[in-house]
């Protein structure tokens, strides 16, 4: 009779020793921002792995549109497309009170909306406070009442994981104070998530990617005295696949006794 660590690594990893894929049948996930970018990779991760997913879109629908066809395409299970905006708090509840009449209820939450504004120093005069109060609003207020909603509608063993940024701990460019500010936020207050529905077996947890390649322009300012411009954000340090990596090991079986915690994925940036 083979040992119990024996039994859980043939489990694990099967008699090739490869890693198996992570069943999410009978999983009903939402995903915040999960048409686009590396949202769009997670979802379709999600669908592929068995689970039944609900995406948010807040601009191009027929993309959107495309992207949930996709989704019903890799398993044949349910997708639906949800119209969010991700800055707006008071849409947080009627999101997931929809979701959970289409779907039943809710298993996983993946929050991956974000606004990133790089640029002038906090001590430049000519700062652009009402968009750096907007990051904030989508960055933390939104991701907040969406965690406040969906909690009311999971159910026990669930999972709620944020995508954030290696900047929540370590800010290594100048001109980004805010956008750390958000991200440290998000960090904090999933700590506290995790430690108050831990009787439910629910987990929260925030995985920090390193420098991903956009689709769109991000702000970033390169010299501390350098000109105030948007351009597109290139050396990543980790692609849309190790981020996806990271969420679906997160959202398994495998990482129930994962909580509370941050996963760094950054390929040594930062480091």
């Amino acid at each position: 009779m083979a040992s119990e660590s024996t039994a859980n690594a043939n489990f694990v990893y099967g008699s090739s020793a490869k890693l198996q894929p992570t069943s999410l049948n009978g999983k009903v996930a939402l995903v915040v921002g999960g048409t686009r970018g590396v949202g769009a990779a997670i979802s379709l991760a999600l669908a592929r792995a068995g689970g039944e997913v609900a995406v948010t879109y807040s601009a191009s629908e027929t993309r959107a549109r495309e992207h949930v066809q996709a989704l019903v395409s890799a398993r044949g299970n349910r997708a639906t497309l949800f119209r969010h905006d991700p800055g707006d708090s008071k849409q947080a509840l009627p999101l997931v009170q929809e979701v959970t009449r289409e779907f039943r209820h809710l298993d996983i939450l993946i929050h991956t909306s974000s606004f990133a504004l790089h640029g002038k120093t906090i001590d430049d005069p000519t700062i652009n406070n009402q968009a750096l109060d907007l990051q904030w609003q989508v960055n933390v207020h939104g991701y907040i009442a969406v965690v406040r909603a969906a909690v009311l509608r999971m159910r026990a063993g669930g999972r709620i994981i944020a995508l954030s940024s290696s900047l929540a701990q370590r800010v290594g460019i100048a001109g980004a104070a805010d956008y750390a500010g958000t991200k440290a936020a998000v960090l904090g207050y999933t700590k506290g998530v995790a430690r108050d529905l831990t009787s439910r077996g629910i987990t929260a947890n925030v995985v920090l990617a390193g420098t991903l390649k956009f689709e769109t322009p991000k702000t970033r300012r390169g010299p501390v005295n350098g000109p105030y411009s948007q351009e597109d954000v290139g050396d990543e340090t980790v692609t849309n696949e190790d981020v996806v990596r990271a969420v679906m090991f997160l959202a398994s079986p495998l990482a129930g006794a994962i909580t509370g915690t941050a996963l760094d994925i950054t390929g040594g940036d930062l480091a």
